[in-house]
């Protein structure tokens, strides 16, 4: 770049941004360095505006608030060049004084993203007086923000100084070429009036500079842009008949100005777009760009159909041809456009039927409703084939799982496909279609099917209500033995009497993988009853039964030789697990003899909870074909469970023990309350025994936990505290709960309830005689709570002092 195109100066002559300008019936714009994208710009003249500009000033004061320059638009309706008819005005607007060195008005343009100005002129005056200092003045914004001057114009400046910017005053419009050998780079164009002088510049009369005819030259630096979507025509496949073309055409710069679709390097007669643009035209300039982007940007979707009929068969080349606006203009040089060429093929042939098709299957024992094809192409001389149809019909020829497409390049297997959820008489019908969209005839092959009962319920259990049978039933459990075949869908059952008759005929359960039965569909009358149950798979294949009894209280086993049974509680069978509050577990074992498992036996279940003496009966498990058994224990308080294998008079039992962690509620009726006045706390156990249990408020202290009070239960677990406040005397926050620690006589161990908040406000201001009869009413209730109670600290901090040594005060 030349070394005139400088930075601004810090020096008073402040060397010149100047901007060009000439008048352009006789200026070519440095044609020796232009590209084929650039393209010119004409504002406020040939009969265009300035457009958007932007304005900016140093001068903004108190005393001027919108600064010492004014910024007018006369431009309109005007020839090229525009003359008096149009111009930019800035002028000082002050009536005397001085303005300081560097106080400036600028009007400004700057370009869009992918535009860039490469050179620019304009034509300038100064209509009145133009006094000492003050300059008319172009110049650039390079793309670090650097200044590059173009045009400085003022008195006391020769004609051709400043390294060819500087220029006299123009009483009338006088043209000011671009000054340089070569382009340059820039992203701002800017018409300025400054003061240069060190002294400052005399503000009396009327100080203004006019511009028009500004002529910028701008480059495209991103050339339009096109690309068809993938399809088959455009990817080179074989095609047929009207073919559906679609492309995206672009371009971020100047923007489009001409698409055109091209077979075989010759535009289609309706294969072209012209898009409207915002130029203009006038004898000095020819057509010009009323704007920076004067055509359409962006990305666009274009559609074409083309019928290949009417070309030969045979390979052809297909292209899709851009141009922007300065590939269209080119200053210089050759137009240039933008293509994506493809190669496109046509053909006409049908493909035959497949050949020895078959259906292959993971397990072609079962139906498995994902399977596959295989199969042979058949001879084919013209395009390759590119789909597979599909579908699955029953033995009557009615599809029951509707046609599905494999799209490949001469495919010979079909590797996933979706049957219907069920089983039947199936059969898989196959047919293909070539690139250019011929399809052939269907061959067919039958589908395997599942021929393989599921197996009995393993480990299964029995739990027995807790209340009458009006209230609750049975509820069964039991563990699916899952094969590779089709899955187990139904459950059914039956309750035979004590003579091995049906006393609740078949009732069926549905779901997937089902592994339980919840309130069991039992007579109205106790009994001795025992429980059927199969299962069968999604196939309709029936499984074989297995046997448990019903029973409200331990029965003896009919199958004998189990000598010993171990009980373990959770995944890892441990003597010992401890939950929280809300959660059960699973009792699981083995029961085994002489020799090993033993299998269909039932196990009593039981259970106590560790404050008691008695036991509950649960229910009964029967154990699997290797002799496991196991069992859903429910949430409750802590407990000791245990199993027991009753033959003859022979019993063997284990025991585990499952802890609950207590999670005591906890809430307060108001969440805000005032110092002097009480907050009441309230909340509950569970039971049992949870009657006269202690329970321990606490506020959170630094790091740990102050107890502040001290309560015992009432009726059914509850509990109310009152607590009254005397010393919060500014707004606090306090974190608190609820602790009920370990004792005798409650089944559960020591746990916490969640953490509440409750802010305490300092008391609200009260009139004289209300703080007399407040002070009455205390003086009639010396056993308050204020009295006794711990004091909340001075201040924010939490409660200061000991617990009560009291335990379980009532109020």
């Amino acid at each position: 770049m030349s070394s005139r195109l400088c930075r601004r100066a810090n020096r008073p002559a402040l060397i010149a941004l100047c901007l060009f300008y000439a008048f352009m019936a006789v200026v070519v714009f440095c044609a020796s360095t232009a590209s084929a994208g650039d393209y010119k710009m004409v504002l406020c003249a040939g009969n265009n505006g300035s457009n958007g500009f932007a304005t900016a000033t140093n001068t903004i004061s108190g005393n001027n608030p919108g600064g010492i320059f004014s910024f007018e638009n006369y431009c309109g309706p005007a020839p090229d060049p525009a003359g008096n008819n149009a111009f930019l005005r800035i002028a000082e607007n002050q009536s005397g004084g001085n303005a300081g060195v560097n106080a400036y008005g600028s009007i400004s343009w700057t370009v869009p993203p992918w535009v860039a100005i490469i050179a620019g002129g304009g034509y300038t005056r100064m209509p009145n007086a133009f006094n000492d200092g003050w300059r008319g003045r172009f110049w650039a914004e390079g793309w670090d923000g650097s200044t590059n001057n173009i045009l400085m114009q003022g008195s006391g400046v020769a004609n051709g100084s400043l390294g060819g910017i500087g220029w006299s005053p123009c009483s009338t419009f006088c043209s000011h070429l671009w000054p340089f050998g070569g382009y340059g780079d820039y992203r701002r164009f800017v018409f300025e009036m400054t003061c240069v002088r060190p002294a400052g510049c005399d503000r009396t009369n009327f100080n203004a500079v006019d511009a028009n005819t500004f002529v910028l030259i701008l480059a495209d630096r991103q050339n339009s842009s096109a690309s068809f979507i993938g399809s088959e025509t455009v990817n080179g496949s074989w095609v047929r008949g009207w073919q559906g073309l679609s492309w995206f055409e672009s371009d971020q710069g100047s923007g489009l100005r001409f698409s055109r679709l091209k077979v075989d390097n010759a535009t289609l007669g309706d294969g072209t777009i012209d898009h409207s643009c915002n130029a203009g035209w006038s004898g000095a300039n020819q057509e010009f760009a009323r704007v920076f982007q004067p055509c359409p940007v962006g990305t666009y979707q274009r559609w074409y159909g083309l019928e290949t009929k009417n070309f030969s068969d045979g390979q052809h080349e297909l292209a899709i041809c851009t141009q922007d606006y300065g590939q269209y203009q080119h200053l210089t040089g050759g137009a240039s456009e933008s293509c994506d060429r493809r190669t496109i093929r046509t053909d006409n042939t049908a493909p035959g039927k497949p050949a020895e098709l078959r259906v292959t299957s993971a397990n072609p024992a079962r139906y498995l409703d994902h399977f596959g094809a295989a199969y042979s192409l058949p001879p084919n001389q013209g395009s390759p084939v590119t789909k597979v149809h599909y579908d699955v019909v029953d033995a009557a020829g009615k599809v029951v799982m509707p046609e599905k497409v494999l799209s490949a390049t001469n495919p010979t297997a079909v590797p996933d496909i979706q049957g219907p959820p069920k089983a039947a008489e199936l059969y898989l019908r196959v047919w293909l279609e070539d690139q250019v969209g011929f399809v052939g005839q269907s061959a067919v092959a039958p589908v395997p099917r599942d021929t393989t009962p599921p197996a009995a319920p393993q480990q299964l259990s029995v739990t027995a209500p807790t209340t009458s049978r009006a209230a609750q039933g049975f509820d069964v459990r039991w563990r699916n033995e899952v094969d590779a075949g089709s899955p187990i869908d139904e459950a059914h059952y039956q309750l035979l009497n004590p003579s091995g008759g049906i006393a609740v005929q078949t009732q069926t359960i549905e779901g997937s993988n089902i592994e339980k039965i919840q309130d069991l569909e039992t007579p109205q009358q106790r009994g001795k009853y025992t429980l059927k149950l199969w299962l069968e798979d999604a196939e309709g294949n029936v499984g074989v039964p297995t046997t448990a009894p019903l029973a409200y209280e331990c029965v003896r086993s009919d199958i004998s030789g189990g000598t010993g049974v171990t009980s373990g509680l959770g995944e890892k069978g441990t003597a010992e697990e401890i939950v929280d509050q809300g959660d059960g577990s699973t009792l699981r074992g083995r029961l085994t003899g002489a020799g090993g498992g033993v299998a269909d036996a039932p196990l009593c279940v039981f259970s106590r909870v560790v404050t008691k003496d008695s036991r509950d009966f649960l229910g009964v498990a029967v154990t699997g074909s290797d002799g496991d058994y196991q069992f859903a224990i429910p949430a409750g308080a802590s407990r000791e469970v245990g199993v027991a294998y009753r033959s003859g008079s022979r019993e063997v039992s284990s025991r585990a023990t499952l802890q609950t962690i207590v999670h005591p509620t906890f809430k307060v009726y108001k969440k805000v309350v005032r110092n002097k006045s009480s907050a009441k706390f309230l909340g509950s156990i569970p039971g049992p025994d949870n009657n006269n249990v202690v329970v321990v408020l606490q506020v959170k202290r630094g790091k740990g936990w102050l107890a502040f009070r001290r309560y015992r239960t009432r009726e059914g677990g509850l509990f109310t505290v009152p607590y009254k406040f005397n010393k919060t005397n500014v707004a606090t926050k306090y974190l608190m709960r609820v602790q009920v620690r370990n004792q005798s006589g409650y089944p559960y161990l020591q746990g916490n309830s969640d953490n509440l908040t409750l802010i305490v406000l300092p008391k609200a201001a009260r009139q004289r005689g209300d703080a007399h009869r407040g002070r009455q009413a205390r003086q009639r209730r010396p056993g308050s709570a204020s009295n006794s109670q711990l004091q909340p600290r001075r201040g924010s901090a939490p409660f200061r002092g000991r617990p009560r040594p009291a335990v379980g005060s009532r109020r």
